[in-house]
């Protein structure tokens, strides 16, 4: 409540693995019960990477993350629920060494360019079956700026999971903010089809 009283208009969670190991189920609900106790919309960390997946036509994706197999097999199992197939690229590992759930500690993530992110994925590719898009998990390692250069040179669309829940959260508060060099997603042209389970923000 105190947060509705000083002006905020709508709550963005980020950090998808606890979300992926309880599943869809368990992230609706939280999102559901936090909304109904602070009386505002909740827009949760996995959700909107589907949402933004279907509003861009995908069917089929590629798996980029820093993840071992246990939240990358929950991503596909996610995933599945809406009908997409997954393909996994192999976790990301700078060092050789894993750390928990993470194939590259969280303090290495910290040396991780968009350089190498772009690497990963385009190997990665390389070594795949085709895919309509590229699906970027992690917040920990520098990807945005990898998100044009691999649409542009491997003319393939990208998710990254942050963009996805910052253009969400604009479309529910129905702002247009059009990012330049942000990739498809973020260039005005696509709408969520599916954000109607999100509330929209009703007009002052």
């Amino acid at each position: 409540m105190q947060l509705k009283e000083v002006g905020c208009d709508i709550i963005s969670v980020s950090g998808t693995p606890p979300f992926l190991l309880k599943g869809l189920d368990f992230e609706r609900q939280w999102a559901a019960d936090l909304s109904e106790k602070i009386g505002l919309p909740v827009v949760t960390p996995m959700e909107p990477h589907a949402i933004a997946l279907q509003a861009l036509g995908v069917r089929k994706v590629a798996v980029a993350t820093y993840y071992g197999n246990e939240l990358n097999r929950a991503i596909v199992d996610y995933f599945s629920r809406f009908g997409f197939q997954s393909e996994l690229m192999p976790g990301l590992s700078m060092t050789g060494e894993s750390s928990g759930l993470y194939t590259t500690s969280l303090l290495a993530l910290d040396e991780v360019s968009y350089r190498d992110v772009y690497r990963h994925c385009k190997q990665a590719l390389a070594k795949m079956p085709p895919v309509d898009a590229v699906y970027i998990n992690g917040g920990g390692w520098d990807a945005a700026p990898a998100i044009e250069y691999l649409e542009r040179d491997l003319k393939i669309k990208v998710v990254w999971a942050l963009a996805a829940e910052m253009w969400l959260t604009y479309h529910i508060l129905k702002i247009e903010n059009p990012v330049p060099g942000g990739g498809v997603l973020l260039s005005g042209n696509y709408v969520p089809a599916a954000a109607g389970r999100y509330p929209s923000i009703p007009s002052a």
